[in-house]
C-alpha cells in the first residue's frame, strides 16, 4: 500500500517546503527537500531526463510499444480504428495490446497486420504481440496452479535476438469471485475492507507473477523488454523483484514528469517497459491514449549494442 501513498506524501512535503521557504526556516525546508530525494529514489517516482538521443546510426533499432486499449468495451468496433491508427502513428515494431476480446480481434487484425504481420493471438486470450518481425519460441508464461498473463517470444533484428516479454499483470480491481470492484463503488465500512483485502491480495499475486516473469529473466540468452499493464507502481515490491532481475525502468531512465499512465479514480504510473542493459534506451514516451482507452501507451526506442 506505501508505494500507491507515496506520489501524493511527496506532494504534501513540497508544499511543506515552500511553506517553510517562505517562513525562512531554511535548514528545515533544506532537511524535508532531502527526505523528499530519498522518497522520490526509492519509488523511482518522478525522474528529470533531458531524453538526450544518440546518432548512432550504425547499430540496429528497435521500437517497442504496449497498450491496454479496453478492447471489451461495447463501442470497440468504432474505437478500433482510431486505435490503429494511433499505434501505426508510431511504427513500432512491436506492439504488445492488452485487454483485446476475441470477437475485436479480426478487425484490429485488419488494420495492423499490414504493418505488424506477426501476431501471438491464439483463442481466449486477450493480451498478444504484433509483430513486423517473425515471433519465434512463443509461449504463455506459468502452469495450471500459477498462471501469470505473461507472454514470451524471441525476436531478430538483423543478426541480433531480443527476448520480448509482454504482460497483464493481477489487478486490484478484481475479488476472488472476479468482480470487478473500483474504489468509486465503496459505499460502506465492509465494502472498504473488502477493497483493501482485494488490494493486498492483488498485490501477493503480482509478487509471485513477478517472480516467474524473473525466472523466465535470468535463464535468457538474450538481452530482455519486459512491457505491458503490470497494475503496479514504481517502488513497489512487483518492480523492485524485477530490478533485481538487471533490468532498467525505462521511464525512471530517460523519463520526464510523474508519467501517469492511467488517470481515474487517480493518476499512476502503472504501465512499463523494463529493459536489459545491454541495450542502450534512446527514449520514452507516455501517448495520451485521447479517450479511447483508460490507460495511455508507452512508447520507447532502444539501440542494440554490439
Amino acid at each position: 500500500m506505501l508505494p500507491l501513498l507515496l506520489p501524493w506524501i511527496l506532494v504534501e512535503l513540497v508544499l511543506l517546503i515552500i511553506v517553510f521557504l517562505i517562513l525562512k526556516k531554511w535548514r528545515i525546508g533544506l532537511l524535508v527537500a532531502f527526505i523528499v530525494m530519498v522518497f522520490n529514489l526509492w519509488s523511482e517516482c518522478v525522474p528529470f531526463s533531458l531524453n538526450i538521443q544518440s546518432k548512432d546510426t550504425v547499430c540496429p533499432r528497435l521500437r517497442v510499444m504496449c497498450f491496454n486499449i479496453k478492447g471489451t468495451s461495447p463501442d470497440m468496433p468504432q474505437k478500433a480504428v482510431e486505435i490503429a491508427k494511433l499505434i501505426n502513428c508510431y511504427s513500432p515494431d512491436i506492439v504488445f495490446v492488452s485487454e483485446i476480446k476475441g470477437r475485436y480481434k479480426p478487425q484490429l487484425d485488419s488494420l495492423l497486420r499490414d504493418k505488424l504481420p506477426y501476431t501471438t493471438y491464439t483463442r481466449g486470450e486477450s493480451n498478444c504481440f504484433y509483430s513486423r518481425y517473425l515471433l519465434n519460441g512463443w509461449k504463455k508464461l506459468g502452469d495450471v496452479n500459477n498462471k501469470v498473463g505473461a507472454y514470451v517470444c524471441t525476436i531478430s533484428v538483423d543478426t541480433d535476438s531480443v527476448v520480448v516479454i509482454g504482460c497483464h499483470l493481477t489487478s486490484n480491481n478484481y475479488a476472488s469471485n472476479r468482480k470487478y470492484i473500483t474504489p468509486d463503488s465503496v459505499v460502506s465500512h465492509n465494502d472498504f475492507i473488502t477493497y483493501i483485502h482485494d488490494v493486498r491480495r492483488a498485490y501477493e499475486k503480482r509478487t509471485k507473477e513477478a517472480y516467474l516473469i524473473c525466472e523466465e529473466i535470468n535463464n535468457s540468452k538474450f538481452p530482455v523488454i519486459l512491457m505491458g499493464d503490470f497494475n503496479d507502481v514504481g517502488g513497489s515490491k512487483t518492480i523492485k523483484i524485477i530490478e533485481n532481475a538487471r533490468l532498467r525502468d525505462a521511464w525512471w531512465e530517460k523519463g520526464l514528469g510523474y508519467g501517469a499512465t492511467i488517470h481515474y479514480p487517480l493518476p499512476y504510473r502503472i504501465d512499463h517497459i523494463m529493459y536489459s542493459k545491454a541495450l542502450k534506451l534512446e527514449k520514452i514516451k507516455v501517448v495520451d491514449s485521447e479517450g479511447l482507452s483508460d490507460h495511455d501507451a508507452l512508447y520507447s526506442e532502444f539501440v542494440i549494442q554490439k
